[in-house]
């Protein structure tokens, strides 16, 4: 990345999204890479173009699927770092919110998105900005291990599933709101494909922070790594078979404006233009979301957003695309301090979907942490 880039970079406080990777460990293993600038320039440090390597979530058969009950409580974290600690809780409160189960936090994973995030700030030192991805090259130092996988034996941790999410936050100096934790999973939940990893069935996680103040940002980079896992020996947690998620959470307030980017991109024909947040529906892993139709109106006026919604039939990137879920993007960046009110209808595994809910976004321009400004 030149100076004019990273200059650029920190006047939009962007916040940088490598693309998630979710694998059985019997794969390869999660590759790809990317990096994605929250600004309407579309700021983002130059990435080699690799293709994304996914794999959808193991179906779990029916008669076993009541086997794999909700995680209701876990033990408090024990992070000393204060963005490891706030990016726990930011991920154990929209999970909560959602109703899909907590995370156990795992200290071998945390040892793994460590040596990750130890990696990327390592070689952002050595000038190779093309680091922020998924993937290590084992003739550099601090290698420990190609993939996320490879990363999670290394640290001794037996997982039957691995899915790993990072993002680079610059804290740029005298702006106010920006703090790394809390920032880095707000992010993430902007991006529907990062997000649905956060929201997926997986047991556990870790968390990596490293930091490093480079040359023309004006502020300090932050890299968070997360590592979330099935421990060898454990099953998927699911919530019943008839339940619907939907995010944002009905009622949610202060909900974000905008969706910057996301690498891959989930709504091309937009350009690189700041999108609205995007709507999210989950039903179980394992069962399949059919829709038929997804509005978003204002709710006091009733106008209603044009949006692109994207099923598994139809998504712009069907290696990231899941059965159990769909989402819609506005094409503009939503209002401030908006009601909004949605409507689902589909189908779970043939039983019908009629959803409605409604939430309300922030009243404040965050433009200087988004790079996008409301409409």
């Amino acid at each position: 990345m030149n100076t004019k880039k990273l200059t650029t970079a920190a006047k939009v406080n962007a916040a940088l999204i490598s693309l998630c990777c979710l694998s059985s460990l019997s794969l390869t293993g999660c590759g790809g890479g990317g990096g994605t600038g929250a600004g309407t320039s579309a700021v983002q440090p130059p990435q080699p173009p690799q293709p994304p390597v996914s794999s959808a979530p193991p179906a779990v058969p029916p008669t076993a699927m009541d086997d794999h009950a909700l995680q209701l409580s876990a033990p408090p974290p024990v992070y000393q770092d204060t963005a490891l600690l706030n990016a726990y809780a930011a991920i154990d409160a929209a999970r909560r919110a959602l109703g899909v189960g907590v995370l156990n936090q795992s200290t071998g994973a945390d040892a793994a998105a460590q040596a990750h995030a130890n990696y990327i700030v390592a070689r952002f030192a050595e000038g190779d900005f093309f680091a922020a991805n998924h993937t290590e090259n084992p003739a550099k130092s601090g290698y420990t291990g190609t993939n996320a996988g490879d990363r999670v034996r290394f640290a001794g941790v037996a997982a039957v599933e691995v899915g790993e999410n990072l993002s680079s936050i610059v804290q740029v100096d005298g702006a106010t709101d920006n703090e790394p934790g809390a920032r880095s999973v707000a992010a993430l939940l902007t991006a529907p494909y990062h997000r649905a990893l956060f929201f997926d069935s997986l047991t556990s996680i870790g968390i990596g922070h490293a930091s490093a103040r480079l040359k023309g940002e004006g502020g300090v980079n932050n890299i968070l790594v997360y590592k979330l896992i099935v421990p060898q020996g454990k099953s998927r947690q699911l919530p019943a078979p008839t339940w619907v998620g939907v995010w944002p959470v009905d009622g949610a307030t202060d909900t974000p404006y905008e969706f910057a980017t996301e690498e891959p991109n989930p709504i091309p024909v937009n350009q690189g233009r700041c999108g609205g947040y995007p709507i999210s529906v989950y039903v179980r892993t394992g069962q399949v979301l059919t829709t038929k139709s997804l509005t978003l109106q204002e709710t006091v006026s009733g106008a209603t957003v044009p949006m692109q919604v994207s099923t598994k039939g139809n998504d712009a990137n069907p290696a990231f695309a899941q059965a159990n879920s769909m989402y819609g993007i506005p094409f503009r960046p939503l209002k401030l301090a908006t009601s909004y009110t949605v409507h689902f209808t589909g189908d779970n595994n043939g039983m019908a979907i009629d959803k409605t809910w409604r939430f309300t976004t922030v009243n404040r321009n965050l433009k200087s942490l988004v790079g996008c400004d409301p409409s």
